[in-house]
Parts: structure tokens; C-alpha cells; sequence
């Protein structure tokens, strides 16, 4: 029967084999391939909640398409202009997303969302609500199309209104 212990197999070849399998473990990132789309938005949302711009990150594709439906309105985001950019924004004024509801429906996930911050109550005193829907391709997200936004138009044009107003009769002062 042959030593291994002290053989040359075990000081070329184990080593080198352990660095190997340690490499690939560490390599994965902590990412599931077999994650669900539900999971990836539940995170999504969350990190949205906490203004979590690293775990914001690991979630989107390298482009983030964004379409405001009811406006006929589309963007596209690169992942360093959503996080680095549009999240810092949005952070400023303590936003709190709740998911409202939340499902799989073929290929893609529908939600419901609310959004509360400092801007929204300024502006609509009460919490903006709409639907979305998210598009997860190879585990990232690709895509959300948002519909159905619900705040109180009247409220937020006098708002702006009297806003312009009082910005008009300072400056004309």
C-alpha cells in the first residue's frame, strides 16, 4: 500500500486541489444561481427601504430599463448612474417603500408598492402607491414598468402653484 502522507501526490497535487475548490467556493459571491425572481425583488425592495446602494448593486443588470406607462415615459439607467446617482437622490429625502403586494406572474414579477417620504408629504400628504412590474434576466434585474401611480393631483399642482407664487413674489421683491 503506498504512503501518501509523505508522498510527492499529496505535497503537488492536494494543495493545489484544496486552493482550487477554496477559490470556487469564494469565487460564487454568496449568489444562488437557483434564486427565485420573487427573492431578487423582495431584496430589491428592501434595499430600496434602506437605501442599501451595495446590495442595490449585486441586484441589476449592467443596464436598468425604467417605463413610466401612465406618462409614456422611458429611461435607461446604467447600474453606477441607478446607485450612485438616482439612490443617493432619492435617500435625501427618507423614503419608506412598503410592499403592498407582491407575486409571480409568468416571467416576471407584479407588485404593488407605496412610497412615503419628506417630499411626498410636502407635496400629496399621503403615501404615492403604484404597480409595478419587474423583469429578472439571468437572476439580475433588467427591467420595471411602473403603472397605475395614485397621489393626489389637486393637492400637488396647488402645492407647486403656491410654491411658484411665493418663489415669484420674492423675486419680483
Amino acid at each position: 500500500m503506498r504512503d501518501f502522507k509523505n508522498s510527492s501526490f499529496s505535497k503537488y497535487c492536494i494543495i493545489p486541489l484544496l486552493s482550487f475548490i477554496i477559490g470556487i467556493t469564494f469565487s460564487c459571491n454568496g449568489k444562488n444561481p437557483n434564486e427565485s425572481s420573487l427573492d431578487i425583488a423582495n431584496k430589491y425592495y428592501q434595499a430600496l427601504d434602506n437605501s442599501n446602494r451595495e446590495v442595490m448593486s449585486g441586484l441589476l443588470e449592467d443596464t436598468l430599463y425604467t417605463v413610466e406607462t401612465d406618462y409614456n415615459y422611458n429611461q435607461a439607467f446604467t447600474k453606477e448612474e441607478f446607485v450612485n446617482n438616482w439612490m443617493v437622490w432619492d435617500s435625501l429625502f427618507n423614503p419608506t417603500y412598503t410592499v403592498l403586494e407582491i407575486d409571480t406572474l409568468n416571467d416576471h414579477i407584479k407588485a404593488t408598492i407605496s412610497k412615503y417620504d419628506m417630499r411626498i408629504q410636502l407635496l400629496h400628504e399621503a403615501p404615492a402607491v403604484w404597480t409595478e412590474t419587474m423583469y429578472v434576466k439571468n437572476n439580475k434585474i433588467a427591467k420595471i414598468e411602473r403603472q397605475n401611480v395614485t397621489f393626489n393631483d389637486t393637492l400637488w399642482n396647488k402645492e407647486l402653484l403656491s410654491f411658484g407664487m411665493v418663489k415669484n413674489n420674492l423675486c419680483s421683491a
